[in-house]
């Protein structure tokens, strides 16, 4: 479970992957950019430079579970029962591309620390769960790691509900799912008050 040296970033660089030394894309630079101009900003680092052990833990266990088959694992790959002391921090969340180029985001799974910060969120359309400026925030998340196919570090002041006390450090990794134009991806999140 724990994050190997393989886990390693290559500055600015995809992570550990048949890609890894491809540049990033426009695209994905262009998503990092409209996060970092929020307020407050999110930063979306392709590097994963994690500071926080849950995220860093969920990357090696998502990094696990990739075959050279399979380099996005597939969403059953994923067992609870390997990551019971994680379950309250981690997300599984459908992303899919509608018929317009934007992204839905139905949360398959949220663990109870995301819901302490969240709200309900399990089982949940989230364009409908979450205030629009908050959908809007997440879709530029999402559409990062889209764009990406690989795992993505994140980290903000949380924006909602005037809860900006507190910080947020996340891994979005992708999972292969049965849908057309969909991925799910499976977040490992760690929330910290301001000292």
């Amino acid at each position: 479970m724990n994050c190997s040296s393989d886990c390693a970033p290559e500055g600015g660089k995809y992570f550990n992957s048949t890609r890894k030394d491809e540049p990033i894309s426009e695209e994905l630079k262009e998503q990092i950019t409209r996060a970092g101009a929020l307020n407050p900003p999110i930063l979306i680092d392709p590097a994963l430079a994690f500071e926080y052990r849950v995220p860093a833990a969920g990357l090696g266990y998502w990094s696990s579970k990739r075959t050279e088959e399979n380099p996005v694992p597939p969403r059953s790959a994923i067992s609870p029962a390997e990551i019971t002391k994680y379950l309250p921090t981690v997300a599984l969340i459908d992303v899919t591309e509608n018929e317009n180029g934007g992204i839905e985001l139905f949360s398959r799974l949220a663990g109870a620390e995301i819901e302490r910060v969240f709200g309900m969120m399990s089982r949940q359309d989230l364009r409908k769960r979450l205030p629009p400026e908050i959908f809007a925030r997440w879709q530029i998340i999402f559409r990062a790691l889209w764009v990406a196919k690989a795992p993505l570090r994140v980290t903000s002041r949380i924006a909602y509900e005037e809860k900006s006390y507190l910080y947020i450090e996340c891994l979005f990794a992708p999972l292969t799912n049965s849908e057309t134009n969909s991925i799910t991806s499976l977040v490992f999140a760690e929330f910290r008050m301001d000292s």
